[in-house]
């Protein structure tokens, strides 16, 4: 685990993944390098990544963008940008008419953000138990390696 300025990097060799957390000193006071996550403690804090930012996550053993996923997550809430909900009127029949477009297209973000998160659940599943099949042939490899040489 190396912590630099604002960001904390853990390398998590036997899984071949590395975290990495970054950012500049929040408004509850805390710093990612300084204050971040050590030796499995989080100390009540939670990882997350807020809506429209994201993160990167290494899932493979060596450093390339090959071995990296880039998750970023759109603005889901009613009232944000993206949705824009919190705004709108039904008084009239054509606010309303417009209101009911808008909540198609919400429901229609909201649809693909889940599809895209789905899909990044997947490829990280999927890295894991590749890793983990890695992490437990090489440890057959070494451990029938030792074998041979007590012959």
């Amino acid at each position: 685990m190396v912590a630099t300025g604002s960001s904390i990097v853990a390398n998590l060799d036997r899984l071949s993944v590395q975290l990495t957390l970054s950012g500049l000193r929040g408004t509850d006071g805390l710093s990612p390098a300084s204050d971040g996550f050590r030796d499995g403690n989080l100390k009540g804090l939670v990882i997350s990544l807020d809506s429209g930012t994201g993160g990167t996550f290494q899932i493979g053993p060596d450093d390339g963008a090959v071995h990296r996923i880039e998750a970023t997550i759109r603005d889901t809430w009613a009232t944000g940008a993206t949705l824009n909900l919190g705004s709108a009127s039904v008084s009239t029949a054509a606010s309303s008419q417009d209101m009911i477009g808008r909540i198609d297209i919400a429901i229609q973000e909201v649809v693909q953000t889940r599809g895209d998160l789905g899909a990044l659940q997947n490829r990280l599943s999927a890295n894991i138990n590749a890793n983990a099949v890695m992490a437990e042939n090489d440890q057959a490899n070494l451990a029938e390696a030792s074998v041979l040489n007590l012959l």
